[in-house]
């Protein structure tokens, strides 16, 4: 989708505020503070003084850690660091990872983000998983 940089009521360019060519739709681009790479959100304002007040809050919120910034980090990496972040026997770290992979390997590639507690749910929720199963997937996850 093309955009343009939104415009004050003077026409002059407002700074990391752009609509698309019919004006009813804003997008914040704004560096984020955490990789410093150029970010665009759409905001969800009708007009311009909501829109100016949606980015300085979403900059705002970034920069206090209230926010979090996207990250490509995935499930498989983040449950390695998890793994390798404990001192435990490798039998166990063995055992864990075979949980894993065969319980929860639809979500190994995906984005850590991406990934919710409803996710998790739905791949252990299968009627042939014993409880003990599910609560030894649940832990790993």
């Amino acid at each position: 989708m093309k955009r343009k940089k939104a415009a004050d009521s003077r026409g002059r360019p407002v700074e990391g505020l752009y609509t698309n060519f019919t004006g009813d739709m804003f997008t914040a681009g704004y560096r984020c503070p955490v990789s410093g790479k150029w970010t665009m959100k759409a905001l969800p304002s009708k007009d311009l003084s909501a829109a100016r007040r949606d980015r300085e809050s979403l900059i705002a919120g970034l920069r206090e850690g209230r926010l979090s910034s996207r990250s490509d980090l995935t499930f498989g990496q983040t449950f390695a660091d998890w793994q390798q972040s404990r001192s435990v026997s490798e039998r166990t770290l063995k055992h864990e990872r075979h949980l894993r992979d065969r319980h929860l390997g639809t979500l190994v590639h995906r984005r850590i983000q991406d990934v919710s507690a409803s996710d998790v749910a739905a791949a252990i929720k299968m009627p042939t998983y014993s409880a003990w199963t599910r609560v030894a997937v649940s832990t790993v996850s």
